[in-house]
């Protein structure tokens, strides 16, 4: 296996690949198709913009925070970029932009990331804050693997990722008021080395 993109997980995941399955090649986050003769493809075409994700999600009737282009119609919104991780909440009806995106904001009780490889969930993640804070990023937080977790979760994540046509994805739900919502679909997540090992043996499980 080959896996197309420059990162240092990428990387890591390619020495767990090495010598396997040389006809088949995993796009790791490449936000563009990618085109390669007589190959198998993992996650052939891929969308980094969320607000083509959000337009996928509202297709398939998956639950996720209103998103509107360019506009803050909600108050109070969060503010993203529609291609990066940059984020802020906002309380007053702007015009952003169409490279922004505002979301209604949400109040946390919990956030999940659920990993699918081919239909299944391998990885259940519960992020967890070191402190209070509005945004629970990698600096605020970090993600606990779960056993115990609302029943209908792993259903809304495969979901997620079959409306993008994804054949693997990481998806970040969050829990307000009792409620899931889908936020995103990671195509190329960090992974520490033990979930490394869970998806070289998923990722080979899948293609033999």
């Amino acid at each position: 296996m080959i896996v197309v993109e420059n990162g240092i997980t990428s990387i890591r995941l390619q020495k767990c690949l090495e010598g396997r399955h040389e006809g088949v090649i995993i796009n790791w986050g490449c936000g563009f198709p990618v085109d390669f003769k007589n190959v198998v493809v993992l996650n052939e075409r891929i969308t980094d913009d969320k607000w083509e994700q959000a337009k996928l999600f509202s297709a398939s009737e998956i639950p996720h925070p209103p998103t509107f282009l360019g506009k803050v119609v909600l108050l109070p919104s969060v503010i993203k970029h529609r291609f990066e991780r940059k984020r802020k909440i906002i309380y007053q009806k702007i015009y952003i932009g169409e490279e922004f995106i505002s979301q209604e904001y949400m109040k946390k009780e919990k956030e999940y990331r659920v990993h699918i490889i081919g239909n299944k969930a391998v990885i259940i993640s519960e992020k967890i804050p070191f402190r209070d804070s509005s945004f629970w990023n990698l600096e605020s937080c970090h993600f606990q693997d779960i056993s115990e977790y609302p029943e209908e979760l792993i259903e809304i994540a495969k979901k997620s990722v079959n409306a993008l046509n994804y054949n693997f994805g990481a998806v970040d739900i969050i829990q307000s008021d009792g409620n899931l919502y889908v936020l995103e679909v990671n195509s190329a997540p960090g992974l520490n080395a033990h979930h490394r090992a869970i998806y070289a043996r998923e990722l080979l499980e899948m293609v033999e």
